[in-house]
Protein backbone atom coordinates (compact mmCIF):
# COMPACT_ATOMS: atom_id res chain seq x y z
CA UNK A 1 0.00 0.00 0.00
CA UNK A 2 1.28 3.46 -0.86
CA UNK A 3 2.13 5.76 2.01
CA UNK A 4 0.34 9.03 2.55
CA UNK A 5 3.23 11.04 1.12
CA UNK A 6 3.32 8.84 -2.00
CA UNK A 7 -0.09 10.22 -3.01
CA UNK A 8 1.55 13.51 -3.98
CA UNK A 9 4.73 12.42 -5.73
CA UNK A 10 4.35 13.99 -9.15
CA UNK A 11 6.66 15.77 -11.53
CA UNK A 12 6.46 19.55 -11.22
CA UNK A 13 4.48 20.12 -14.43
CA UNK A 14 2.02 17.35 -13.58
CA UNK A 15 1.53 18.62 -10.02
CA UNK A 16 1.15 22.17 -11.31
CA UNK A 17 -1.59 20.98 -13.69
CA UNK A 18 -3.48 19.20 -10.89
CA UNK A 19 -3.07 22.25 -8.69
CA UNK A 20 -4.44 24.62 -11.34
CA UNK A 21 -7.43 22.35 -11.92
CA UNK A 22 -8.12 22.11 -8.18
CA UNK A 23 -8.00 25.89 -7.74
CA UNK A 24 -10.20 26.49 -10.80
CA UNK A 25 -12.76 23.97 -9.52
CA UNK A 26 -12.85 25.61 -6.10
CA UNK A 27 -13.46 28.98 -7.78
CA UNK A 28 -16.17 27.45 -9.98
CA UNK A 29 -17.95 25.96 -6.94
CA UNK A 30 -17.25 29.09 -4.84
CA UNK A 31 -15.39 27.06 -2.25
CA UNK A 32 -12.98 28.76 0.12
CA UNK A 33 -9.37 28.05 -0.92
CA UNK A 34 -8.48 26.26 2.32
CA UNK A 35 -6.09 23.30 2.48
CA UNK A 36 -8.79 20.69 3.02
CA UNK A 37 -10.84 21.76 -0.01
CA UNK A 38 -7.67 22.05 -2.09
CA UNK A 39 -6.55 18.56 -1.08
CA UNK A 40 -9.92 17.03 -2.00
CA UNK A 41 -9.73 18.52 -5.49
CA UNK A 42 -6.03 17.88 -5.97
CA UNK A 43 -6.55 14.20 -5.12
CA UNK A 44 -9.56 14.12 -7.44
CA UNK A 45 -7.59 15.43 -10.42
CA UNK A 46 -4.50 13.36 -9.58
CA UNK A 47 -6.78 10.30 -9.50
CA UNK A 48 -4.87 8.78 -6.59
CA UNK A 49 -7.99 7.83 -4.64
CA UNK A 50 -10.55 6.18 -6.94
CA UNK A 51 -13.22 5.98 -4.23
CA UNK A 52 -13.03 9.73 -3.58
CA UNK A 53 -13.19 10.34 -7.32
CA UNK A 54 -16.23 8.06 -7.66
CA UNK A 55 -18.03 9.81 -4.79
CA UNK A 56 -17.39 13.23 -6.32
CA UNK A 57 -18.57 12.02 -9.73
CA UNK A 58 -21.77 10.68 -8.15
CA UNK A 59 -22.35 14.00 -6.37
CA UNK A 60 -21.84 15.87 -9.63
CA UNK A 61 -24.52 13.76 -11.30
CA UNK A 62 -27.03 14.98 -8.69
CA UNK A 63 -25.90 18.57 -8.25
CA UNK A 64 -24.07 21.27 -10.19
CA UNK A 65 -21.57 22.18 -7.50
CA UNK A 66 -19.75 20.48 -4.69
CA UNK A 67 -20.53 22.28 -1.47
CA UNK A 68 -18.19 23.13 1.35
CA UNK A 69 -20.03 20.49 3.43
CA UNK A 70 -19.46 17.93 0.67
CA UNK A 71 -15.74 18.73 0.68
CA UNK A 72 -15.58 18.45 4.45
CA UNK A 73 -17.34 15.07 4.38
CA UNK A 74 -15.09 13.80 1.58
CA UNK A 75 -11.99 15.00 3.39
CA UNK A 76 -13.04 13.28 6.63
CA UNK A 77 -13.93 10.08 4.82
CA UNK A 78 -10.89 9.75 2.55
CA UNK A 79 -8.07 12.10 3.50
CA UNK A 80 -7.99 12.83 7.22
CA UNK A 81 -5.18 10.43 8.00
CA UNK A 82 -4.16 12.42 11.08
CA UNK A 83 -7.47 11.78 12.81
CA UNK A 84 -7.30 8.10 11.88
CA UNK A 85 -3.78 7.89 13.29
CA UNK A 86 -4.92 9.59 16.51
CA UNK A 87 -7.75 7.07 16.82
CA UNK A 88 -5.30 4.19 16.38
CA UNK A 89 -2.90 5.74 18.87
CA UNK A 90 -5.68 6.19 21.45
CA UNK A 91 -6.78 2.59 20.92
CA UNK A 92 -3.16 1.45 21.26
CA UNK A 93 -2.79 3.44 24.48
CA UNK A 94 -5.95 1.87 25.87
CA UNK A 95 -4.74 -1.61 24.91
CA UNK A 96 -1.36 -0.95 26.54
CA UNK A 97 -3.04 0.30 29.72
CA UNK A 98 -5.25 -2.79 29.81
CA UNK A 99 -2.25 -5.07 29.27
CA UNK A 100 -0.41 -3.25 32.05
CA UNK A 101 -3.39 -3.74 34.37
CA UNK A 102 -3.63 -7.43 33.45
CA UNK A 103 0.13 -7.83 34.00
CA UNK A 104 -0.14 -6.22 37.43
CA UNK A 105 -3.10 -8.44 38.27
CA UNK A 106 -1.14 -11.54 37.20
CA UNK A 107 1.79 -10.46 39.38
CA UNK A 108 -0.57 -10.03 42.33
CA UNK A 109 -2.07 -13.47 41.70
CA UNK A 110 1.43 -14.97 41.47
CA UNK A 111 2.49 -13.32 44.75
CA UNK A 112 -0.70 -14.40 46.51
CA UNK A 113 -0.34 -17.94 45.20
CA UNK A 114 3.28 -18.03 46.35
CA UNK A 115 2.30 -16.77 49.82
CA UNK A 116 -0.49 -19.34 50.06
CA UNK A 117 1.85 -22.14 48.91
CA UNK A 118 4.38 -21.13 51.57
CA UNK A 119 1.62 -21.07 54.21
CA UNK A 120 0.45 -24.54 53.14
CA UNK A 121 4.01 -25.90 53.19
CA UNK A 122 4.54 -24.39 56.64
CA UNK A 123 1.28 -25.91 57.91
CA UNK A 124 2.17 -29.26 56.35
CA UNK A 125 5.53 -29.23 58.10
CA UNK A 126 3.94 -28.40 61.43
CA UNK A 127 1.26 -31.05 61.00
CA UNK A 128 3.83 -33.78 60.42
CA UNK A 129 5.38 -32.90 63.78
CA UNK A 130 2.04 -33.13 65.64
CA UNK A 131 1.81 -36.23 67.72
CA UNK A 132 -1.32 -35.36 69.68
CA UNK A 133 -4.63 -34.91 67.79
CA UNK A 134 -5.61 -31.97 70.03
CA UNK A 135 -2.64 -29.94 68.71
CA UNK A 136 -3.94 -30.14 65.12
CA UNK A 137 -6.41 -27.39 65.91
CA UNK A 138 -3.56 -25.15 67.17
CA UNK A 139 -1.58 -25.70 63.96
Amino acid sequence: MASYSDLYKHEFDVADNFSAKAINRMRQDELPPVPQNYEVWYVYYANVNPKLRDDINKLLLDQEKITERDCQDLYEKYLNFGQERETYERAGDQINATLHDVSNLMNNVRETTHSFTCALQNATGKLTDVDVPERIRDV
